[in-house]
């Protein structure tokens, strides 16, 4: 139990690293991409 108990816990720590890191990275492009839509329309 506590080995599969520990293999849980580091599995969803790295889960979430990666969520953390991928997500802003689309969420960062989308942004500059209105912007600068923004700015050529404006």
């Amino acid at each position: 139990m506590p080995v599969s108990l520990t293999g849980t816990i580091s599995i969803s720590i790295s889960i979430s690293i990666s969520i953390s890191i991928l997500i802003p990275i689309p969420l960062g492009v989308a942004v500059l991409v209105l912007k600068l839509a923004a700015i050529e329309v404006g």
